[in-house]
């Protein structure tokens, strides 16, 4: 095995610059509304769960000093070397201590809150010494301390949090099995949250709260719709309020398409809801897979016409139908759902991703022509339904569970889980689907019941699986099934495989039929388990991608684009070496030519081969009688012409090393938590990548970065190279490139 050094230079660090402050989107007035994000600066110490470490007086100058989002630790790819089952009883089962000092505002009139996206898994804060409560649902749903009687104005501030990933029965989806590691941490987004006492309050609060956007008519045909949106409005004076909500749409272009107002008088300490109701009649922008046109939704709240308090949502207008002739319908016109399952590991940090990563995993599968997503096993990060948002992806989402149902205290954080996930996403256009069931078990009535009550708009359904028994869509909207081979299906009603193989032949099974809805893949990437394996030096499974989001060329991910995007597409996905006695090749084009060296070798149309039969854009593959060592040429041709065009060579000793950031669609900031990925490709003087090259790439870094896991064992640096990629993960620093 050889080993490389490869130096990162501060080039590829060029950050932007990006303020703590959340600062205040265009059109925004200004009010007593202020979020912080303090996801830097927090003092970590790992351990000791019953320390009083929220004293005062505790001395933290020694501990670690870090940002979020963070995992109590980093991970080898086998899990650290632990050796536990699917019940985890020993794996991250540990505490974690965060100190960090806040400044509030001089404003005592103001409320003054701490929101949390999620921790792993209960959560006790305290501020300045005094405890202020305990989060005990579950780490993959927001929650919120109000601390206002807790902290001293214009002046700084302790917060404590202990993050207990220890097991507890009660709390889903522990206490097992599960085919996915609960991983642990402080390790999404924490903000500061200052308000008016008269405020639209959290989302997540009750059944009637914060903000509740929908659409009840969208007519694709003449472009018009109605929107309704509910706000509630709480009033902490100790005096009624003459109250007004004022909400506005905005299009694309900042322009106001519709205005409503609502006034109220809301008494001291008393939550009220604003209803308002309207319509947009002429030159209407649906929100499609194609074409995800979005609108702003900004609301102000007005104390007897001053403004105190406002938020804005993103919304789109969508109408979503199933029938069984059609299947899927989008505003008015049939799609097949093809897309994959989605767990966020993510390798050696677990599921302490950034923002920007999630984005890119659905910048990543939208690229392929994937329309749908399938949160696996658990409300994912708000930035990634921000993103199937902006581009156009649909998601079916579930809240946390895998296979176990526990007691009834188990039930009631489950339902809390599924109403908070609810609440929390439902105004993202591209949620379509929840989760009414308990993986494999099917459909569960109190699930679905506690979702439709909370979203009434939205299908539900199933988690079936034939080795549970036979199943129907139950109580829920669509029947949901895991395909893995037979599968139990009446054929009277439509059925999604909600998990199912990869590639053509998988996806080919669910193009013959209207009633069959689509396929969502097991899995988009690898993901840590301690699923019994054959291969303990890397406890991740499954995946069309690695760990790290670098194809598996044997799992035919680039053979999507080709069935599913209309730009002209080739892909060669054999290598041409003396062994090559077939070539395959992916394209949407009419034929395919094959040449090498310049001269035509054959033509060919794509297969006619049965398990191909019900798709677009079959695999070509080519039959190589003689092989010639040379260039290797594929030409995309329609209508006799050549649309698109890809050449390879036969592989020739490793050469060099090629360093790729995965900048595309998007930025590197600057802010203490950002991770960008780089892949080191051993390549051919040629540029030929070199899949079997078995070589250890060692990086190194200049500048305000750091590479995750460097000189702490976890085999990040050096990294391994596997299909003759080495990827490693580089953290941002505070100040910016040069």
């Amino acid at each position: 095995m050889k080993h490389y050094r490869l130096m990162l230079c501060t080039l590829l660090l060029t950050a932007i610059a990006w303020g703590q402050h959340t600062t205040l989107p265009e059109g925004f007035t200004k009010t007593d509304r202020s979020k912080l994000n303090i996801n830097q600066g927090w003092k970590f110490h790992l351990g000791d769960p019953d320390a009083d470490f929220f004293k005062l007086d505790t001395d933290d100058s020694n501990w670690e000093t870090v940002n979020v989002p963070h995992g109590l630790e980093l991970t080898t790819m086998d899990l650290n070397g632990v050796q536990d089952d699917k019940y985890q009883d020993t794996f991250m089962r540990k505490v974690g201590w965060y100190r960090k000092e806040i400044q509030v505002s001089e404003n005592t009139n103001n409320k003054v809150f701490l929101e949390f996206e999620g921790v792993h898994q209960v959560t006790d804060v305290w501020v300045n010494g005094k405890h202020v409560g305990q989060h005990a649902i579950g780490g993959y749903t927001p929650f919120h301390f109000d601390i206002t009687d807790f902290v001293n104005r214009g002046e700084k501030n302790l917060v404590t949090v202990l993050a207990d990933n220890r097991k507890r029965d009660d709390i889903p989806p522990d206490p097992g099995p599960m085919d996915y590691i609960k991983f642990a941490g402080l390790y999404r987004d924490v903000y500061l949250v200052e308000t008016n006492p008269l405020h639209i309050t959290f989302n997540w609060e009750a059944e009637n709260a914060g903000q509740y956007i929908t659409t009840p008519t969208v007519d694709p045909v003449n472009l018009n719709a109605t929107i309704n949106i509910k706000t509630t409005v709480r009033n902490e004076n100790i005096q009624s309020k003459k109250t007004t909500v004022l909400s506005r749409v905005i299009d694309a272009k900042g322009l106001v398409v519709l205005k409503l107002k609502q006034t109220k008088t809301i008494p001291a300490g008393a939550d009220v809801q604003f209803n308002l109701i309207g319509s947009i009649e002429d030159n209407l922008k649906l929100w499609s897979i194609n074409e995800p046109k979005l609108y702003r939704v900004h609301t102000l709240v007005l104390e007897d016409g001053k403004a105190v308090d406002q938020v804005e949502v993103k919304t789109g207008f969508r109408k979503i139908e199933m029938n069984n002739h059609d299947g899927i319908v989008l505003n008015g016109k049939p799609i097949k759902l093809i897309g994959t399952n989605l767990h966020q590991h993510y390798g050696f940090i677990g599921d302490a991703m950034p923002n920007s990563l999630h984005y890119k995993d659905i910048l990543q599968l939208k690229k392929l022509g994937m329309n749908v997503i399938r949160t696996a096993h658990y409300p994912h990060d708000n930035s990634l339904l921000e993103a199937c948002d902006e581009l156009g992806m649909l998601v079916y989402e579930e809240a946390p569970t895998w296979m176990s149902i526990g007691n009834e205290a188990w039930f009631d954080n489950f339902e809390k889980a599924a109403r908070t996930m609810v609440r929390n996403h439902r105004n993202h256009t591209s949620v379509f689907i929840w989760g009414a069931g308990i993986n494999h078990r099917g459909y569960v009535p109190r699930s679905h019941n506690v979702i439709k009550q909370e979203d009434p708009f939205r299908y539900t359904a199933s988690q079936s699986s034939r080795w549970t028994g036979w199943q129907t869509s139950g109580l829920t909207d669509i029947y949901g099934q895991m395909v893995y081979g037979p599968y139990y299906w009446s054929g009277d009603e439509p059925m999604l495989a909600m998990e199912g193989r990869r590639g053509p032949e998988a996806i080919n099974e669910y193009m013959n039929s209207p009633m069959k809805l689509g396929l969502i893949s097991w899995t988009a990437h690898a993901y840590y388990t301690f699923h019994p394996t054959d291969t303990p030096k890397d406890r991740s499974r499954g995946g069309f991608m690695t760990a790290f989001r670098y194809p598996r060329p044997e799992e035919n991910l680039a053979w999507y684009p080709a069935e599913l995007t209309d730009y002209p597409y080739l892909h060669i996905v054999s290598d041409w070496n003396e062994d090559t006695k077939e070539v395959v090749i992916f394209s949407n084009s009419e034929k395919v030519q094959l040449k090498v060296n310049g001269k035509t070798i054959a033509e060919e149309h794509p297969s006619r081969a049965d398990k191909y039969k019900y798709l677009k854009h079959a695999p070509f593959v080519f039959s190589i009688s003689k092989y010639e060592k040379g260039t290797l040429t594929a030409n995309g041709l329609l209508d006799g012409k050549i649309v698109v065009s890809k050449t390879t060579k036969t592989p020739e000793e490793a050469y060099r090393i090629i360093l790729e950031p995965d900048m595309e669609g998007r930025k590197f900031v600057a802010d203490g938590s950002d991770i960008l990925v780089a892949y080191a490709k051993i390549v051919d003087k040629n540029g030929i990548l070199l899949g079997d090259a078995d070589i250890a790439v060692e990086f190194s870094v200049k500048g305000d970065a750091k590479i995750i896991g460097d000189k702490e064992g976890i085999g990040s640096n050096p990294m391994q190279t596997e299909y003759g990629v080495a990827p490693v993960l580089i953290r941002a620093g505070n100040s910016l490139g040069r």
